[in-house]
């Protein structure tokens, strides 16, 4: 059976949650998520020889899972400082 996107990211978090503690601040959590964007983008715009779709695929997901962590630890229930 064929995962969604949105059954892989779901799984990822789930397998995090266990793995790492929530963030602390939102800053911690853009920090992390920024972190994940950069690395989408040195996979976008890699050399065409080491271009690669599913490394494109994997950096998104990794997006994917790290905007939702920051929103479950920062954006969910109680007020969480800043920085």
């Amino acid at each position: 059976m064929e995962f969604s996107v949105f059954d892989e990211v779901q799984k990822r978090c789930a397998q995090i949650a266990g793995e790492y503690s929530p963030f602390h601040s939102t800053y911690e959590g853009y920090a992390t998520l920024l972190g994940e964007v950069r690395e989408l983008e040195r996979e976008v715009f890699e050399q065409p020889q080491s271009w690669s779709i599913s490394k494109v695929r994997e950096s998104s997901i990794r997006v994917a899972v790290m905007a939702t962590k920051l929103v479950l630890d920062c954006c969910s229930g109680e007020e969480i400082l800043p920085y």
